[in-house]
């Protein structure tokens, strides 16, 4: 069963019948590099990190896929999943009103669901 990682409780309660889901309470980086572990360890980036437009700056949550089996390093993973770390660090980080919660965590599950 390939593997969620996820800090959008919508995202994990909706996908956990359909992947293993690894949910993490922690800010959008956090998920990126829990990411980039499952990489280093040989799984394979089945989502972008940083899908549709939604810059990291400008939501809270994130949703990725990777492969549930191990198998040989993919370098495409290594370099996308790094390069989205990244990206994500150049970001100044904003506040963002709760107000806004909600939306975000559906506009991030839908990113996922249209990617699978």
């Amino acid at each position: 069963m390939d593997i969620l990682v996820t800090n959008n409780p919508r995202a994990m309660e909706q996908l956990n019948a359909k992947f293993s889901v690894e949910y993490i309470d922690a800010p959008l980086l956090s998920v990126l590099v829990r990411v980039r572990d499952f990489v280093h360890k040989g799984h394979t980036l089945l989502s972008h990190p940083l899908s549709g437009s939604v810059k990291p700056n400008e939501t809270l949550y994130k949703s990725v896929l990777v492969s549930g089996k191990s198998g040989e390093l993919d370098l495409q993973s290594v370099l996308i999943i790094g390069e989205c770390i990244l990206k994500a660090q150049s970001f100044e980080s904003r506040e963002i009103a709760d107000e806004y919660r909600d939306d975000m965590q559906v506009v991030d599950l839908s990113l996922i669901e249209s990617s699978v």
